[in-house]
């Protein structure tokens, strides 16, 4: 069949700008593909409930110390296990609420707790004891055993020592260790400072045992008194 157009529709058919738009493939049409808000929030909350558990089941710092057998063992605020140590022989138990068992301070002022224990070795007899001093990890940092000679007229006096007491001071930003330590079975005593990295100062020797320390304040400023006996008065002294 004939195909009937005026000669202004064959003009314009033969212009440029239509030949060049009749060529042009149309523009391809973006799909963008959509969550369904329930699947991301499904997500979230899947992410947030593993962010917890995994807070919950990371300890936290220590709290409190228990001796059983040859373990040490070191609980977090909320009562759970932080962490262990395990020694290669039993070690004197202490009672949960005896205050020379261990003490937990921020001895270097870093904001991270050390724990302090109070270890009696085996080899050290029935009396003798050692200090253990481990990170918030759980590392061993330092130990302090006394190795203190003390001479009286020409008896000297070696050991075993034990502990008699064991303070906490703070100084500065971070914290200094007082120990009252006396000789057993005999009778002599001292006085000594343990820095954060457990380096040892020897401060007042005495000639019977000392038994308990306090820090004290007051217009003259700080004080560490020391409790004993004095066998040189036969009395109790300060």
């Amino acid at each position: 069949s004939a195909v009937v157009a005026s000669s202004d529709e064959l003009d314009a058919w033969r212009s440029p700008a239509v030949a060049a738009t009749s060529l042009e493939p149309p523009a391809p049409t973006r799909h963008v593909a959509r969550v369904p808000w329930a699947i991301v929030a499904a997500v979230v909350i899947l992410v947030g409930i593993i962010a917890v558990a995994l807070l919950w089941n990371r300890s936290g710092s220590p709290a409190k110390a228990t001796f059983a057998g040859n373990k040490l063992l070191v609980w977090d605020e909320r009562g759970r296990l932080a962490w262990r140590y395990e020694f290669p022989y039993p070690i004197g138990e202490f009672p949960s609420d005896y205050p020379n068992g261990y003490k937990i301070a921020d001895l270097a002022g870093n904001g991270h707790l050390s724990v302090i224990a109070n270890i009696r070795p085996p080899e050290q007899g029935v009396s003798g004891r050692e200090l253990f001093c481990f990170s918030e990890k759980g590392k061993l940092l330092w130990r302090y055993r006394p190795t203190t000679v003390l001479r009286f007229a020409d008896t000297p006096f070696e050991g075993p020592w034990e502990f008699r007491d064991l303070l906490v001071t703070s100084e500065g930003k971070g914290k200094t260790i007082w120990l009252a330590v006396a000789h057993n079975p005999s009778w002599p005593a001292f006085l000594v400072s343990l820095n954060a990295q457990g380096q040892a100062r020897l401060h007042f020797v005495n000639t019977g045992h000392l038994d308990s320390l306090v820090e004290v304040y007051n217009k003259s400023g700080r004080f560490i008194l020391a409790s004993g006996v004095s066998n040189d008065f036969r009395e109790a002294m300060l």
